[in-house]
């Protein structure tokens, strides 16, 4: 099996301009953040009267502050600028690709063409953030064909307007229209790509959300397969009492549905999926373990979780190691 060529070091120095410049386009123009809500669980606490767990919900208010309201007026009429910053994140991450597989090629069309000749020959390999991801890689390519005409409008012929939210660009008798939803959708799915090509990696949180804002540009692209449930995060805590074994290790019974439902209930969100990282601290007197789980790490079910256990060993926090 060919190993992509690429390093994530190589396209953060090609990047880094962009990416930093968009990350306070998407923060402030258009209200973006991946922080994630956070509740806590006591899960030796009365219940409700239906006998489901209690959750405190901390929420985490993202948003511009008052003062800033003349710096996001500001941004909006920058628009065109920040679409045409987001497709150059794009076609330094198309050159990325295709340098790795040995392609020279500069102009748009060049690498368009380039990239159509690797697929159809089966001679691309792609990064890992791509493997396996067959959706987000052809929705990624056929996105990058058909807005590369419509980025050289912006910047070579002005053919392009702003209506109140709505970015207009024209080629031609051809009309490309993107709503303010439509903009921070195609901004947010490029910087969390790079972000995850950047270290090998797309966690699971990043990809529900980039498909699934790719799946808002669906009729641009017009690939399909691709995730169309909206995503809430969340971050959790729960706690409980434990037990001590006989050789002194602490162990508990954690019915982790129960906390996925509380997690629901607490976060709804209608047709879409609550995605949380949970950190479980079992105590026995002046004793407790902490486990932490990534975000689809959790197990399902009933689990006895013990100190000590292979399954659950690699998620023992650091300080409970100690």
């Amino acid at each position: 099996m060919t190993v992509f060529a690429g390093s994530g070091s190589e396209l953060a120095s090609l990047i880094q301009y962009e990416r930093d410049a968009l990350e306070f386009v998407r923060s402030v123009l258009f209200n973006q953040s991946e922080a994630a809500a956070r509740l806590e669980i006591d899960l030796s606490a009365a219940r409700n009267e239906d006998g489901s767990l209690r959750g405190d919900v901390r929420l985490l208010m993202v948003g511009v502050a008052s003062g800033d309201e003349a710096v996001r007026s500001a941004l909006s009429r920058l628009r065109p600028l920040a679409f045409s910053a987001a497709f150059k994140l794009q076609d330094m991450i198309v050159e990325w690709v295709l340098r790795a597989n040995g392609s020279t090629a500069w102009r748009f069309q060049a690498k368009i063409q380039e990239y159509e000749r690797m697929k159809r020959t089966a001679r691309l390999c792609e990064p890992p953030g791509f493997v396996n991801r067959g959706a987000l890689s052809d929705t990624f390519w056929a996105l990058y064909s058909a807005l590369a005409r419509f980025r050289n409008k912006i910047i070579h012929k002005g053919s392009f307007s702003v209506l109140g939210t709505t970015l207009t660009i024209a080629d031609g008798p051809d009309i490309l229209q993107l709503t303010d939803a439509e903009q921070g959708a195609y901004i947010r799915a490029l910087c969390l790509l790079a972000d995850g090509l950047m270290s090998s990696a797309i966690p699971d949180a990043s990809v529900f959300i980039i498909e699934n804002d790719l799946h808002q540009l669906s009729s641009i692209h017009n690939v399909t397969g691709l995730n169309q449930r909206p995503v809430r995060l969340a971050s959790i805590t729960a706690t409980g009492t434990g037990r001590a074994v006989e050789d002194g290790r602490l162990e508990a019974t954690i019915d982790f549905d129960e906390i996925r439902r509380c997690a629901e209930k607490s976060f709804p969100i209608v047709g879409g999926i609550v995605l949380f990282d949970l950190r479980l601290i079992i105590r026995v007197g002046i004793r407790q373990a902490t486990w932490a789980f990534p975000v689809g790490a959790a197990p399902t079910g009933v689990v006895q979780i013990v100190e000590g256990n292979s399954r659950f060993e690699p998620y023992r926090a650091a300080e409970a190691l100690q």
